[in-house]
């Protein structure tokens, strides 16, 4: 069984002790469609910062977002994360990224792959049925023959 994870934490000023910090990070699993919203409204705006290629920078401008992501990703308060030191927040950060990134990779990418392989052929079936029945103007097919159909 899995410990309680609390935010009833060892003095702030030293950080979480190691046994504790230890047992919430055994505990950190991939985030849960509960967390998601919140999660990713944090961890989008520090991707975008990312992709700039200066991850110094994009982590010094996006230090609240970063806190964020390890917070919720490790089920701990914010307030309990905010009190701890750098070490307790890199240590969770990484078990966060490293549970998560397996999951997004290994899950989720391959559901929106195949996802959008679904679309794209339904579009295309969509655009073939327009071109049979070139009297529709509304609904897919009208949108795909006014211009948004895939060009190939």
């Amino acid at each position: 069984m899995q410990p309680e994870k609390t935010t009833a934490a060892p003095a702030p000023t030293s950080g979480a002790e190691p046994a504790f910090l230890a047992s919430l990070m055994e505990g950190i699993e991939p985030v849960s469609v509960k967390d998601l919203p919140q999660f990713l409204q944090a961890l989008l705006p520090l991707l975008a910062a990312l992709e700039a290629g200066d991850w110094m920078a994009a982590i010094a401008e996006q230090a609240d977002n970063v806190i964020a992501v390890v917070a919720v990703g490790a089920k701990v308060d914010r307030d309990w994360l905010d009190a701890q030191n750098y070490g307790a927040l890199i240590a969770l950060g990484a078990r966060v990224l490293e549970v998560n990134g397996d999951f997004f990779v290994h899950q989720v990418l391959p559901m929106v792959e195949q996802a959008s392989t679904r679309l794209v052929e339904a579009l295309e079936t969509a655009a073939a049925s327009s071109a049979t029945s070139p009297s529709s103007t509304t609904g897919l097919s009208g949108l795909l023959r006014r211009g948004l159909a895939p060009h190939g």
